[in-house]
């Protein structure tokens, strides 16, 4: 008997050996062939065909109410899913390291808003302190000045917590492998001894840029926050981040400045950002449109901020204006630096009715043992901590690990944006 039992637990301890060696492969498989890749780009497309037409018929409307919503179905931001991913936090972090500590897809304008990626980076551990920070100078400004506003923002953060250690991303660079967005540096810099020069982060191709080379967690997980480029929608995908222009939102007869998301009555809103997996519930239409009531609910209203885009020029080595990104800083805390709600005046409204999955964690509700909801903890996650020396704003986010519902143990992190909320990656 004892003889049985020793061999059906040595079994066991193959089959287990089996499952971890082949799960990471049979993710990866999935990802790379699954329909829903496809299915996820032509839903992008076509809700960025939608926010164009909700521009063109506001452009070329005659009534003084405007031309209604432009309405459609969102059913495809969704991606494969290994057996037990939803109870289990080693796969479900196992499957995120396969995809650069990412979901499989996540939609944003412009610029990821800080701490709105609360939801997934509970699971990954190793985060410092991070500084998001924006450069604001005269255009054209030298690389060498990019490198002192880097050190600003160190030092800046320094002053209030000098035991702890923190990584600065300048975000308001256009993506670009010739430079460091974390340093300043250029690529071949960045050397040292005897070591091979490090990789850049991507090279663009057309319009998607295209991830190279092995990088840390911090430096992929990065490449959202960094801008790709004034006026578009994004897509991050494990290869790359694609962009797609909004043409008729950007022209002089309309031009944009913002793209607000809404989700529920009453409305949770946020910057544009939607993580997979996500969809509408059955019958849901998602609604497009662009405010015209000065006084009441359909205003874009938020704690605003502005700030320039830059793009790099190797050649020259300097840092040219390429347009301005609006962000809106309401579920950050800027106790430090507060902040007055203003409308924000040309902005384009994606409403969604209501949610099937994930989606955003500004639509999450009542999360945990402590009854927050997502957005009191990107709250307890970020800090607007306003201008720094040199010019510039800045907002720090804690380590995920540093923020946990009240009362729970450990092992709820997972439960606050689990069977409640962002169940899968």
């Amino acid at each position: 008997m004892k003889g049985s039992l020793n061999i059906l637990l040595h079994l066991l301890l193959v089959v287990i050996i089996i499952a971890a060696v082949v799960t990471p492969f049979i993710i990866i498989l999935l990802k790379k062939t699954s329909p829903h890749s496809l299915a996820t780009i032509a839903d992008v497309e076509v809700l960025v065909s939608k926010i164009n037409e909700a521009c063109f018929r506001e452009a070329t409307s005659t009534t003084s109410n405007g031309p209604g919503p432009v309405e459609m179905s969102f059913d495809s931001l969704r991606q494969p899913l290994p057996a037990l991913a939803d109870r289990s936090e080693f796969i479900t972090r196992m499957t995120l390291d396969s995809n650069r500590g990412e979901p499989s897809f996540v939609l944003y304008y412009e610029m990821f808003p800080p701490g709105h990626a609360i939801g997934w980076e509970t699971y990954q551990s190793g985060f410092k302190y991070r500084a998001i920070a924006a450069i604001n100078k005269p255009s054209p400004f030298s690389r060498s000045e990019l490198e002192s506003f880097t050190r600003n923002v160190d030092a800046k953060f320094r002053a209030s917590r000098p035991d702890d250690k923190l990584d600065v991303l300048i975000a308001n660079i256009v993506l670009t492998g010739d430079i460091n967005p974390m340093t300043g540096k250029k690529i071949s810099e960045q050397i040292t001894g005897d070591k091979a020069a490090p990789s850049p982060l991507g090279t663009w191709d057309g319009d998607y840029f295209v991830f190279k080379g092995e990088h840390s967690l911090i430096e992929s997980t990065f490449a959202k926050y960094l801008s790709c480029g004034d006026g578009n929608l994004c897509l991050l995908t494990s290869d790359g981040i694609k962009k797609y222009p909004l043409n008729l939102c950007t022209g002089a007869n309309q031009p944009i400045d913002y793209v607000q998301f809404r989700i529920g009555s009453p409305k949770a809103r946020s910057d544009f950002n939607i993580a997979s997996p996500c969809s509408t519930k059955p019958g849901g239409k998602v609604k497009i449109y662009i405010p015209k009531n000065e006084q009441g609910e359909g205003r874009c209203l938020c704690k605003k901020i502005e700030y320039p885009i830059y793009e790099y020029d190797k050649n020259t080595e300097t840092l040219s204006q390429k347009g301005t990104h609006t962000a809106c800083l309401n579920y950050v805390d800027d106790q430090t630096s507060p902040l007055q709600e203003v409308a924000v005046e040309r902005c384009v409204i994606v409403e969604f009715p209501s949610i099937a999955d994930y989606c955003s964690a500004a639509g999450t509700g009542d999360l945990g043992p402590a009854g927050k909801g997502a957005t009191e903890y990107i709250r307890q996650t970020t800090e607007y901590a306003g201008t720094v020396t040199g010019g510039g704003n800045v907002v720090f986010m804690k380590p995920p690990s540093l923020v946990k519902p009240q009362g729970a143990v450990p092992e709820a992190a997972r439960g606050l944006f689990g069977n409640n909320g962002w169940v899968w990656p």
